[in-house]
């Protein structure tokens, strides 16, 4: 872990990630940490974001569907009392 200098001469450990402790770690094999050092070179933000909007698309589309059909039960049941 990395050590940050305090204004008052402390030392404050940095936390490390997930991803940082693994790499560390002597526990986990040289073939498996490059296997995380490739898939985290991999990882491209804006194409997760994009996918994250397009999930948030598709569920907001479905929740619009989802009111328009109760609101469509409503309607044809005040028409019934109309006539």
């Amino acid at each position: 872990m990395d050590k940050i200098t305090q204004a008052d001469g402390r030392y404050e450990q940095v936390p490390a990630t997930p991803y940082q402790r693994l790499l560390g770690s002597s526990e986990v094999s040289d073939e498996c940490k490059a296997e995380l050092k490739r898939r985290k070179g991999l990882q491209d933000p804006i194409r997760v974001n994009n996918g994250l909007n397009r999930g948030v698309e598709k569920l907001l589309k479905l929740n619009r569907e989802k009111a328009r059909m109760k609101q469509v039960p409503a309607q044809e049941a005040g028409q019934a009392e109309a006539v």
